[in-house]
């Protein structure tokens, strides 16, 4: 395996830099859609059930099987690959954020309003500190399954 990089360090390096596009493109798109969309479905138990659900049921699906039925849609290669990575990310960056926002004491929230503090304050300053170690734990966990998801990606041709 070393002779075999020695000898094709160039394409290796190649390879890595495309997987690498891959999923630092992937992880900014994911998180441009799934921090609003968590902030937004966290203020309602109901939706906030409603879509984890669905996105629960989208997860579960094979990475190999959701390539393959979104292959009519975007044929083979990059936009196929990034188009999956993103779909699997909301599942878990969505689910951190919703429960990171959940998970902040009501009391905590009162007392805040209750010094007369604005709704952008108290979010900048008092929910968003307290919500950022839950959700900077689901862009690790999402990076990590983004990572391992985007090894299948060469089967459509990811990184032509």
């Amino acid at each position: 395996m070393i002779t075999y990089l020695l000898k094709y360090y160039d394409q290796m390096l190649i390879l890595l830099l495309e997987h690498l596009y891959l999923v630092c493109l992937s992880m900014i798109i994911s998180l441009l859609l799934a921090i609003p969309a968590g902030l937004l479905i966290a203020r309602s138990k109901w939706l906030s059930t409603a879509a984890l659900s669905f996105f629960g049921v989208v997860y579960s699906i094979p990475s190999l099987a959701l390539f393959s039925f979104l292959l009519p849609a975007f044929g083979l290669g990059k936009m196929t690959a990034i188009t999956v990575l993103v779909i699997y990310n909301q599942y878990i960056l969505v689910r951190n954020t919703v429960t990171g926002f959940q998970s902040i004491d009501a009391s905590i929230i009162e007392a805040g309003y209750g010094m007369g503090l604005s709704n952008r304050y108290m979010f900048f300053k008092i929910q968003l500190p307290l919500a950022l170690p839950i959700i900077l734990g689901g862009i690790r966990i999402a990076t990590v399954s983004t990572i391992g998801i985007a090894t299948i990606a060469a089967v459509i041709h990811a990184g032509d």
